[in-house]
């Protein structure tokens, strides 16, 4: 295995644990802020989905640390989701720094998964496991 692949690896890892504590921190501000500052009602909707955000980050984080095929496909979801999302703010409400370093992050990541390298990896990672 190369640097790039290694380096690459534990980067996309460390992404994979910030979007799910960042999408896990998101359910305790829409609950906190609805009952305690609101009084309203809860949006379940939106709890739900970054519950499972979260929980898919989490699992993403795993599979990549143990190599497995599916963490790749998974990953490249997620990231291919969060990165879409990213480039329509962008585009339709403007580019502030956090917007920039997001989208640039997602970028590098997606690129990373898609290398020959990284693949291979992935497919000896199956045998291995």
């Amino acid at each position: 295995m190369n640097a790039m692949v290694n380096v690459g690896r534990w980067f996309t890892l460390i992404l994979c644990l910030f979007m799910a504590l960042n999408t896990s921190a998101a359910v305790y501000l829409l609950i906190h802020i609805h009952v305690a500052w609101i009084g309203a009602s809860l949006d379940w909707t939106g709890i739900v989905t970054y519950a499972l955000a979260s929980l898919l980050f989490l699992v993403a984080a795993w599979g990549l640390f143990k190599w497995r095929p599916w963490a790749r496909y998974l990953s490249l979801a997620l990231y291919g989701l969060f990165l879409s999302q990213e480039v329509k703010e962008v585009v339709f409400s403007g580019a502030d720094g956090i917007m920039v370093v997001a989208v640039t992050l997602f970028t590098a990541t997606v690129a990373w998964l898609f290398l020959p390298g990284v693949s291979a990896q992935f497919k000896q990672g199956r045998k291995t496991a």
